[in-house]
C-alpha cells in the first residue's frame, strides 16, 4: 500500500531551525517530533511507512506568497507534494496561481488563525472563486487551535458557507472536520460533498466519531497527521484503529488521496 499523508508541514532549510523555535515556544505542551526540514520529513515517513506527504505551506503575510510558490516548485516530487497559499491581502493572484498550475501544484493550503482572516469573509471568497476556476484542491485548517483554544473563525458552521457558495470546490476540512469542534462537524459538515482529512481522529469523542462516519461518505475520507506535530507511526495506528475494516482503511490511506490529487491519472 502506498500511504498518502495529507497534512504535514516542513520549512527551507535555512529557516526551519527559526521556524520551529517560533511555532514550539507558542504551544508548550505540543512537542515538534522531527526538526521541520524535508529531510526530518522523510525520515518520520520512512519510519511511519508512508510513500507520500503532502506540505501544507502557510502565507502568514503576503510577501510570503511568491517565496513559498519558488520553494514548493523547487522540491515537489513523487515523495512531496507541496500545497501553496494566499494571504488575502495579497495582489496578483491570478497569475500567481496560474503559474502554480504550470508548474504542477496540486492545491492551497489556508490557515485563516495565523493567516488573521476570518474563513469565509468576502475578501476570503475572493481567492476561493479563483482557486475553484482552476480545479485546485484547498485544504483547510478548520475548528480551533492550541494557539486559539476559543476562535469560532474556522468553524464548520464558515466552512459550510465556503462550501455552499463554491459546490464545486474540492474542499477538504483538516482536523476530522474541525479541531475540538466535532459536535458541529456532525451537524454541519458530514454528509456534505467535501472532505474530511483525518489528523486527531484518535481524539474525537467517540459519539461524536460515530455521528460523523454514520453520516459522512468512506470515499470523502483521508489520511493526515500534522506531521510534525503529531507522530506519525501513532496518527496511522489511530487511524487504523478507527477505520477498522481493511478495505476502507486502505481506501482512506491511499486510494482516496490518489484520487483527489490526481495522482492516478
Amino acid at each position: 500500500m502506498r500511504i498518502i499523508d495529507f497534512h504535514t508541514h516542513a520549512f527551507p532549510d535555512s529557516l526551519a531551525p527559526r521556524a520551529m523555535e517560533s511555532l514550539t515556544a507558542g504551544v508548550p505542551d505540543w512537542p515538534a517530533y522531527h526538526d521541520g526540514t524535508i529531510a526530518g520529513l522523510l525520515r518520520s515517513m520512512d519510519i511511519a511507512g508512508i510513500h507520500a506527504a503532502v506540505i501544507a505551506n502557510i502565507a502568514t503575510k503576503p510577501s510570503q506568497e511568491r517565496p513559498i510558490l519558488d520553494w514548493s516548485k523547487s522540491i515537489q516530487a513523487e515523495r512531496i507534494i507541496p500545497f501553496i497559499s494566499l494571504h488575502p491581502d495579497g495582489e496578483g493572484h491570478d497569475a500567481l496561481l496560474d503559474e502554480a498550475v504550470e508548474a504542477g501544484i496540486r492545491g492551497v493550503k489556508f490557515h485563516c488563525l495565523y493567516q488573521d482572516f476570518v474563513v469565509d469573509e468576502d475578501r476570503a471568497l475572493r481567492m476561493y472563486e479563483r482557486i475553484a476556476a482552476r480545479d485546485l484542491v484547498i485544504l483547510f485548517h478548520a475548528g480551533r487551535d492550541p494557539v486559539w483554544p476559543t476562535s469560532e473563525d474556522a468553524s464548520p458552521a464558515r466552512l459550510l458557507r465556503i462550501h455552499r457558495r463554491f459546490p464545486q470546490l474540492r474542499m477538504v476540512a483538516a482536523h476530522t472536520g474541525a479541531w475540538r469542534m466535532w459536535d458541529e462537524v456532525a451537524e454541519h459538515l458530514a454528509g456534505e460533498d467535501l472532505w474530511l482529512e483525518l489528523s486527531f481522529a484518535g481524539d474525537v469523542p467517540d459519539e461524536a466519531w460515530a455521528t460523523i462516519w454514520e453520516r459522512h461518505s468512506p470515499g470523502r475520507y483521508v489520511f493526515g497527521s500534522d506531521s510534525p506535530w503529531t507522530d506519525q507511526v501513532k496518527t496511522l495506528e489511530q487511524v487504523r484503529r478507527r477505520l477498522g475494516d481493511e478495505g476502507i482503511t486502505a481506501q482512506v490511506l491511499e486510494s482516496n488521496p490518489s484520487r483527489l490529487l490526481g495522482l492516478n491519472s
